[in-house]
């Protein structure tokens, strides 16, 4: 595998690069491993993968390819998903380690606004209602008012998900403790 999508795919579990079509053309984006899901490199909404006819539009998802990737594409990605330089990274990775076995997720308030929080199972292959763990319950710490220590939620209503970089550029020491004590509330 190349050494670029290796990393990329690292930064991104559990999820994966892929690469998106419609009428030939097309490009990068993230997607789950079954490919039902995807967003834009850098953003914040997942959308549900729709099909349509394959003889209107050639339209088609599936993970990226050594081949799909351009020259600059790790300097592109890593700017859009919001990982200044390799400190951020290393964060990047401690976080998804402490994680495990549960899923991070952000939750969007009418406003625009995210939160994170931690979930035991996979928001995007997962249907009906879920229970959620903020990782910064009652303070401002990543978000626009008072948040709960948990809540249940509609997940393909309320659940997007976003970059990792943008949570590893807060306090690791505070985010890690928030992730500790939402994992022993799950």
């Amino acid at each position: 595998m190349n050494e670029t999508l290796d990393k990329v795919n690292k930064l991104l579990h559990p999820y994966k690069l892929g690469f998106w079509s419609e009428n030939n053309g097309g490009g990068l984006v993230v997607t789950n491993s079954d490919c039902s899901f995807y967003r834009s490199i850098g953003g914040t909404k997942w959308f549900p993968f729709q099909t349509v006819s394959p003889n209107l539009y050639n339209t088609f998802l599936e993970l990226a390819k050594d081949y799909h990737l351009g020259a600059d594409f790790l300097d592109q990605f890593m700017k859009y998903e919001g990982y200044p330089d390799s400190e951020t990274v290393e964060n990047a990775l401690a976080i998804q380690e402490v994680c495990k076995p549960f899923f991070l997720a952000m939750l969007a308030d009418p406003q625009s606004n995210y939160h994170f929080c931690l979930m035991r199972t996979d928001p995007l292959s997962t249907s009906g209602l879920s229970k959620l763990e903020f990782i910064f319950p009652g303070d401002r710490w990543d978000l626009y008012d008072y948040v709960p220590q948990n809540e249940t939620s509609p997940i393909y209503q309320a659940l997007f998900g976003g970059s990792l970089g943008r949570l590893c550029q807060y306090d690791v020491k505070k985010t890690l403790a928030g992730i500790t004590a939402a994992k022993a509330r799950l």
